[in-house]
């Protein structure tokens, strides 16, 4: 397994966004896709507990994995920022658009609840996170409810992170086919926030 590197380039928040986490998105839509296919329990859990009719958002759909957890009585539309994801939803038969989670397309105070899972850590600032936060709060109506999941860098796993550093780059690594590379190496590694 490749290890994650401190997030140390010197880039303005835009850029770092744009190269580390919009282009690999569109780059690895697929492989990305067709490696996160079952909703986790607990955001599964807290649809299924949405009142019948209510209308929500998924900020940051991704592959639209949590869009049809629900389908028929309840309204889900979801947007990512990366075109190839959306696409992805679309050809899926799910109602998605691409969309910058700092300035969403939506009114205020129309969303019966609203889920963005695994996005807000793809911000490179504290204050750009703080923003997008509060973005997704301004369209829930008066009494929404908002489930927001971000990485931990606490919890156990296979990748080793650094106590005293806040922010990585973490890399995606596709592996080559049997009839490529026999040895099984990686074919590509792109860095991803």
């Amino acid at each position: 397994m490749v290890d994650p590197i401190p997030d140390k380039v010197e880039l303005s928040s835009e850029e770092k966004e744009s190269i580390y986490v919009h282009k690999v998105y569109d780059q690895i839509a697929k492989h990305f896709s067709n490696t996160r296919y079952n909703p986790w329990p607990v955001i599964k859990k807290y649809l299924e507990d949405q009142e019948p009719g209510c209308i929500g958002a998924d900020i940051g759909c991704g592959n639209g994995k949590y869009l049809g957890v629900r389908s028929g009585d309840m309204f889900v539309i979801g947007s990512d920022r990366s075109p190839a994801l959306v696409e992805i939803c679309n050809e899926r038969g799910f109602e998605s658009m691409t969309a910058d989670n700092l300035n969403l397309p939506y009114r205020d105070n129309v969303f019966d609840f609203a889920i963005s899972i695994a996005v807000i850590h793809h911000f490179s600032t504290e204050s750009r996170r703080v923003a997008a936060i509060k973005e997704i709060l301004r369209t829930l109506r008066k009494g929404g409810t908002a489930l927001i999941y971000v990485w931990a860098l606490e919890q156990d796993g296979k990748r080793k992170f650094e106590a005293d550093h806040q922010d990585y780059l973490v890399p995606w690594v596709t592996k080559s086919s049997k009839k490529d590379s026999p040895n099984d190496e990686p074919n590509q590694k792109t860095y991803q926030r």
